[in-house]
C-alpha cells in the first residue's frame, strides 16, 4: 500500500468534512445516551443502541458510544478487566469548552482526547502491572488476554527487554483510542481517511507527547500487521518514528493493539493482535501549532488486492512513558500545566472507499 495526504484549513467552524453518505464510519458525530464516555471502560466494547446500558454507569464511567469501541493497554487497577478513556466532549460551537458528563447529547459532538500522566501503578500491580516495557512479550498474533497486551505501542529502540524502564524516552504507549473495524467493498482499490482536528494555543501536547488517526489490515493469524497513520507533534519534538518493513522488537513493539475482526459477532470485542512484523506508513506528519483553528487533514492509500478485506481505523493519542512514568495524576487540569498531557480536539472523523 502506498498513501498521500492533504491538509486544508477549514473556516473555523464545524461542517464535516465529508457527507455522512460517503463516510463508513458509523455515528462519526458521536451520538450517545444520557453521558458520554469518560474515565474507563471494557477494551472492544461496542454499544450499537443505547450507550448506557452498560453496569455502573456514574457521570459517564463505563459507557460507550454507540458503533465505536474503546482500546488501551493502560490498566487502571488490579483484577479489573477495564481500562483508561481520556477524552472529555465539548461544545460545538465557538469557545468549545469541555460539557458536563449528561449535557451534550444532541449531536454533532466534538472530543478531546488525551493522556494519563501516571501509570496507576498504586492501583494496579501483578500480572496488572502497567510499569513494564516487555509486558506481552511472549505473546504473539491474536488472544483474548488483557493482561498480555503490549505496553508499548511505539518505540524508536532497537531491543525491549526486561531491563528496559519506562522512564525511556524512547517508548509510548497509545493510552486513548477509538476505533471502528469495516468490511471494505470488493472492488474499491484506494481509500481515503481523516477529520476536522484542532490543537489550541493553550491546550499543547507536551514535547514527546502526538496524537492523530491510523488505519490498518491484518493477516489472518495476526502476526503480520500494516499500518498507515496520521501524526501531530509538538513544534519541538525531533524524534522520527521508525516506518518500512520493521522486524525483530521494532515489528512487535509499534504499532499493537485490536484487531480489525470481531470474535464472534459484529458486537463482539474484536481479539488483541501482537504482531511480531509490522510495515508502517507515515501518510501526514502535522506540526501542532499549524492547527489551532479548526483544520481538514486527510490520507489516501491504496488498499490490499482480494476479497473479504477489512480494515481498522482508530483515533489515537500517544502519551510518552517516561511522562507516565513521572506519576503525576493530574491529568487535564488546566490550572497546573505542567503536567499537562496536551489534548487533539477531533470532529467527524471518516473513512471513504474509491474505485
Amino acid at each position: 500500500m502506498f498513501s498521500s495526504a492533504v491538509v486544508s484549513t477549514a473556516p473555523n467552524n464545524l461542517v464535516p468534512p465529508v457527507s455522512s453518505a460517503d463516510n463508513v464510519l458509523e455515528n462519526p458525530l458521536w451520538a450517545h445516551g444520557s453521558y458520554y464516555p469518560v474515565g474507563f471502560n471494557y477494551n472492544g466494547v461496542n454499544r450499537l443502541v443505547n450507550a448506557t446500558t452498560s453496569t455502573g454507569v456514574d457521570a459517564g464511567v463505563n459507557t460507550s458510544a454507540p458503533a465505536w469501541r474503546h482500546y488501551s493497554p493502560l490498566i487502571i487497577a488490579t483484577n479489573q478487566y477495564y481500562t483508561y478513556m481520556g477524552n472529555l466532549q465539548i461544545t460545538d460551537n465557538p469557545g468549545y469548552t469541555v460539557t458536563d458528563f449528561s449535557e451534550g447529547i444532541d449531536i454533532p459532538n466534538p472530543l478531546i482526547i488525551y493522556g494519563s500522566a501516571t501509570l496507576f501503578t498504586g492501583s494496579a500491580s501483578g500480572i496488572f502491572n502497567n510499569n513494564d516495557a516487555d509486558r506481552g512479550a511472549s505473546q504473539n498474533g491474536k488472544y483474548n488476554n488483557l493482561t498480555k497486551t503490549r505496553m508499548v505501542t511505539h518505540t524508536t529502540l532497537s531491543t525491549i527487554d526486561s531491563s528496559t524502564a519506562m522512564t525511556n524516552v524512547g517508548l509510548w504507549t497509545n493510552v486513548t483510542e477509538w476505533f471502528q473495524t469495516l468490511t471494505i467493498p470488493d472492488g474499491k482499490t484506494t481509500a481515503k481517511f481523516g477529520a476536522k482536528v484542532r490543537i489550541p494555543a493553550g491546550d499543547k501536547l507536551r514535547e514527546l507527547n502526538f496524537a492523530g488517526f491510523y488505519v490498518w489490515s491484518e493477516n489472518a493469524t495476526g502476526l503480520d500487521k500494516k499500518v498507515h497513520y496520521i501524526r501531530i507533534k509538538h513544534t519541538d519534538a525531533s524524534y522520527t518514528l521508525p516506518t518500512g518493513d520493521l522486524t525483530g522488537d521494532p515489528g512487535k513493539y509499534n504499532w499493537t493493539g485490536m484487531s480489525n475482526t470481531p470474535l464472534s459477532s459484529s458486537t463482539s470485542a474484536p481479539y488483541y493482535t501482537n504482531q511480531t512484523t509490522t510495515t508502517a506508513t507515515e501518510s501526514l506528519l502535522i506540526d501542532q501549532d499549524n492547527i489551532e483553528q479548526w483544520t481538514d487533514i486527510e490520507a489516501t492509500i491504496t488498499l490490499e488486492t482480494g476479497t473479504s478485506r477489512k480494515l481498522g481505523f482508530a483515533m489515537y493519542f500517544a502519551e510518552n512513558c517516561s511522562y507516565m512514568h513521572e506519576g503525576d495524576n493530574d491529568l487535564h487540569e488546566p490550572n497546573n500545566p505542567i503536567v499537562l498531557s496536551g489534548g487533539l480536539q477531533v470532529f467527524a472523523p471518516y473513512v471513504t472507499f474509491h474505485d
